[in-house]
Formats: structure tokens, sequence, C-alpha cells
């Protein structure tokens, strides 16, 4: 059953089957919040990685999903509990391994809730995306999937994510899912609009 437990982008799969692979980017003293799961872009200043921001103008292409976090030593952050998991703070800097291949999928929660329609539109990040959770570290990121969302998409939604079970539909369906799969579900996403090629989506009608 879908509940509210947002982790941003997860890695989930190779689509033609190779090894998920990481690049470590660097992250200048300038730039907000990283957390892990944050999807990232160039930085416009030319100034390493930057968190892409919800519903923004003009929108740039994305480079991929934040897997660690490190400081400007190359070190790997620690856990300080209870209020501090590893992330980078802001205007702090480092470096941040990123799943930056356009052929990696990711699971990540909806904002509202899921139909069978919404399987093949494209999707944009909430417009809130920057207040992560620092106690565990992780990104607050999840895709805005209500049909008034008029802002360019970056994701596109392949299918209900595989750790949802609520609303499968037949064995033969499983790739979709025939009562809709309620609020916050989880799905798996490709990068529509990625650094390395692609143009931006807009969601195919309903």
């Amino acid at each position: 059953m879908a509940t509210d437990n947002r982790q941003g982008f997860q890695p989930a799969r190779h689509l033609t089957g190779g090894q998920i692979r990481t690049r470590r980017y660097f992250v200048s003293t300038t730039a907000q919040a990283i957390a892990i799961g944050d999807a990232v872009r160039y930085n416009p200043n030319g100034d390493g990685v930057v968190a892409i921001s919800g519903d923004s103008t003009p929108i740039v292409p994305v480079l991929g999903a934040v897997v660690a976090c490190y400081d400007t030593n190359n070190k790997p952050l620690t856990f300080s509990q209870p209020t501090r998991g590893p992330y980078l703070q802001a205007t702090v800097g480092g470096f941040v391994d990123v799943v930056d291949d356009p052929n990696v999928t990711f699971i990540v929660q909806c904002d509202g809730t899921v139909q069978p329609n919404h399987v093949g539109r494209f999707v944009s990040v909430t417009a809130a995306v920057n207040v992560l959770n620092t106690a565990a570290g992780t990104s607050n990121m999840q895709v805005k999937i209500s049909t008034v969302d008029t802002s360019v998409r970056q994701f596109q939604i392949i299918g209900i994510a595989p750790n949802e079970e609520a609303g499968l539909g037949s064995i033969l369906n499983r790739g979709a899912f025939d009562v809709g799969g309620g609020v916050n579900t989880d799905v798996e996403v490709r990068i529509a609009a990625h650094a390395f090629g692609g143009s931006l989506g807009t969601s195919i009608p309903t």
C-alpha cells in the first residue's frame, strides 16, 4: 500500500541490462543543499552540479540522481545522529556521486493519486523540492502528476514501481494497473530530458 515516504529518485534498473554506474561531480560552495536521491543538473554557472528546482523557468535537462555525498576532501559524509544525515549543506561544497546514464530508470513517489493513464505521461518534480530530510540526509523530491500541471516535464512514467503491491491488476498486466495505485504511489521513471541528449517532453493526451 502506498504511503507518503519521499526519498527522491532511487536507481532501479538499466534499460539495456547494463550495470548501473556513477560518476563523481563537484558541488560549488555557492550551491544549495544536496541530498541523496536529489535529481541534479549542470550548474548554469559552469561550476559543478546543483539540484534541480521544481517548476523552474527556464528548465534545463537533468543529469541524473545523487547516490552519495562527500566533503571537500572527497571523504564520505557520515550520520551524526539523531538530527544530521549525510547530505551536503548549503554553501558548504563538496562532491556527489551521480547515476548519470540516460538508460537507467528510477523509483520515485508521486504527489497525488496515480491512474492507469499516467503510464507514459511526462512529469516534472513538485515545486517544494529543496526542503530535504535533514535527519536521514535524503531527498524530498517527488513527481507532479496533476493534470493541471503546465510546467515543462523532464521525466516519463514507464510503470508502477515493483515495490508497490496495490493496484497491480492481473499478472498479465503488471506493467500498468487497473484501478489506480492510490495517493503517493511509487512509480518507475526515466529521464526524458537528459543532459546527454533528448528533448523536453509534454504530457500525452489523457
